[in-house]
C-alpha cells in the first residue's frame, strides 16, 4: 500500500534567449512577460504543456511535488521568477500538499561580474545583489511552500532556516520528513565553487543535532542539487558535493532509511549509496525534465517521474517508478523497460534482492506455469523493487542460468519464454 508518492521535476532550466545567441539550454524559453515563449506554445512543443495535458488526461496526482535544483539558467531573474511560478501551479494540478526545491548552481547568481565593471564600474556597481537574493525575493515563498494550510510566518521561517542553515527539515506530515539540503549555499564568484557542491561544517553538525532529536519510524526523503558521492557515468569525476559522505552519514546515524535525489548530472540513475551499518540508503539522479543537453540519447532523455515510497512487511524503505519519456516532437511517454540507460517505468528500489536472486525468483514463477511477467510479479511482489541496473545483469543470468528470456511488447516486460 502506498504511503506517499512525491513528484520530481530536476533541472528545467527555463531561460530568456541573450544577445549572444548561445544555444537553447533547454525547451522552456521565457519571453520578457515571464511567460512560455509563444513559438514553442501547444502539443508537443514543450514539456511543460504537453505535462499538464498529462496529468489531467490521467488524473496523475502526488502529495508532494520536488524539484532537484536548476529551476532557471545563468540565474537570469526573469526565467527564475516564472520557472518557480510554473511549478507552483503544477504542484497544485497534482494535488500536492507540498512543494518544495533544492537549490541549483544555476539558480545563484554565482557567475563573475567583471566584465560588465569593467564596462562601467559605477553604472553597474548599482545593479549587483547577494548571491540568493532573487531567490529570496520568490513567490511563493522559497524553497517551500505547504499548499493550501502553510501560514506567512511558517514560509518566513522556511526561508530563513533554509538560507541560515543551508538546510531545512520538513516533518509536518507524520508520514514523512522531507530534507531540502542547499549544496550551493558557499558559491561565489570562482569557478572552484560554482562548479561543485559543498557540505558547510556548521550545516553538518546542525543536521546530526537536529536529526538526533527526531522521533518514530517514518519516510525519509533528502532532496539536493548535487550528487553527494561522486557520480562518473559521464565522465565528470569533479560535479558532486564535496563532504557529501559525511552528510549520508549524518542521515544513517538516526539508524532509519533514506531516498537521496539529486539532479545537476542530467542523467537518470539508481543506486545504493555507502553504508556503515547496512541501513539502506538509495541514491536516485533525476534526469533533466526538459534540458537540451546530456551524456547520451537515453541517459539525457528528459524524464518525469511519480515515485510511490512505502515500507516493506520488513520494514524497509521501496519505491516504485512511474516514469515518462519527453522528446521534441513527441508527447510524454512511459519510459520503455527496455532501455539501455535511465530510469525505466516500473523499476523501483528496496527488494533486497541480488541480480542471481531475481533470476531465480522469475524461474520459480516460471516453473509454477506463470508465463506473463505480470503474474510473475503479482506472485513475487519484490520484483516490483529491482533496480534497472540489476535487472539487466539478472536478465543475463535468466538467461545463461535458466535458459529463459523475459520478452517484450512495445518495449515493455511481456512474457517469459524458453530461449530458442
Amino acid at each position: 500500500m502506498t504511503a506517499l508518492t512525491i513528484a520530481v521535476v530536476s533541472d528545467p532550466h527555463f531561460f530568456v534567449r541573450d544577445e549572444q545567441k548561445r544555444a537553447a539550454y533547454s525547451h522552456l524559453p521565457i519571453d520578457a512577460d515571464g511567460q512560455l515563449d509563444a513559438a514553442v506554445r501547444g502539443a508537443n512543443k514543450n514539456p511543460l504543456d504537453d505535462l499538464q495535458e498529462l496529468i489531467s488526461d490521467q488524473g496523475l496526482k502526488a502529495d508532494a511535488l520536488i524539484c532537484a535544483g536548476d529551476i532557471t539558467t545563468y540565474a537570469n531573474p526573469t526565467a527564475l521568477t516564472a520557472g518557480w511560478k510554473f511549478l507552483a501551479e503544477m504542484a497544485n494540478q497534482l494535488g500536492a500538499s507540498l512543494f518544495g526545491a533544492a537549490t541549483g548552481n544555476h539558480d545563484v547568481d554565482s557567475r563573475s561580474k567583471q566584465d560588465l565593471l569593467n564596462k562601467n564600474m559605477v553604472r553597474e556597481a548599482a545593479h549587483l545583489q547577494g548571491l540568493v537574493e532573487q531567490l529570496k525575493l520568490l513567490e511563493p515563498t522559497y524553497p517551500a511552500i505547504w499548499l493550501g494550510g502553510g501560514t506567512p510566518e511558517q514560509h518566513r521561517l522556511f526561508k530563513s532556516s533554509y538560507f541560515g542553515e543551508s538546510f531545512l527539515l520538513l516533518e509536518h506530515d507524520p508520514a514523512y520528513r522531507l530534507m531540502l539540503f542547499n549544496s550551493c549555499s558557499e558559491h561565489g564568484h570562482d569557478s572552484i565553487e560554482y562548479e561543485r557542491g559543498t557540505t558547510p561544517k556548521s550545516s553538518l553538525e546542525l543536521v546530526k543535532k537536529t536529526l538526533s532529536g527526531t522521533s518514530g519510524p517514518r519516510i525519509n526523503v533528502m532532496v539536493v542539487h548535487h550528487p553527494l558521492i561522486p557520480q562518473s557515468a559521464d565522465g565528470d569525476l569533479y560535479s558532486y558535493q564535496a563532504g557529501g559522505d559525511q552528510l549520508l552519514q549524518a542521515l544513517e546515524d538516526i539508524h532509519d532509511d533514506w531516498l537521496v535525489i539529486n539532479g545537476h548530472k542530467h542523467m537518470g540513475e539508481l543506486k545504493i549509496g555507502p553504508s556503515t551499518s547496512g541501513v539502506g540508503m538509495t541514491l536516485f539522479s533525476a534526469a533533466s525534465f526538459s534540458g537540451t543537453s546530456g551524456a547520451g540519447s537515453e541517459a539525457a532523455a528528459n524524464q518525469f517521474y511519480l515515485i510511490d515510497l512505502d515500507r516493506s512487511a520488513e520494514g524497509a524503505l521501496q519505491g516504485r517508478f512511474r516514469t515518462w519519456n519527453w522528446n521534441l516532437g513527441m508527447k510524454w511517454r512511459r519510459a520503455a523497460q527496455t532501455s539501455k540507460a535511465g530510469i525505466y517505468d516500473g523499476c523501483g528500489f528496496g527488494s533486497g534482492l541480488t541480480p542471481s536472486q531475481i533470476a531465480d525468483t522469475i524461474h520459480a514463477g516460471y516453473s509454477k506455469g506463470l508465463k506473463r511477467w505480470s503474474d510473475i510479479c503479482a506472485d513475487a511482489p519484490k520484483l516490483h523493487y529491482v533496480m534497472p541496473q540489476a535487472m539487466r545483469a539478472a536478465r543475463a543470468i535468466l538467461r545463461t542460468r535458466h535458459g529463459l528470456a523475459i520478452d517484450d511488447n512495445a518495449g515493455f516486460f511481456d512474457v517469459v519464454s524458453k530461449v530458442p
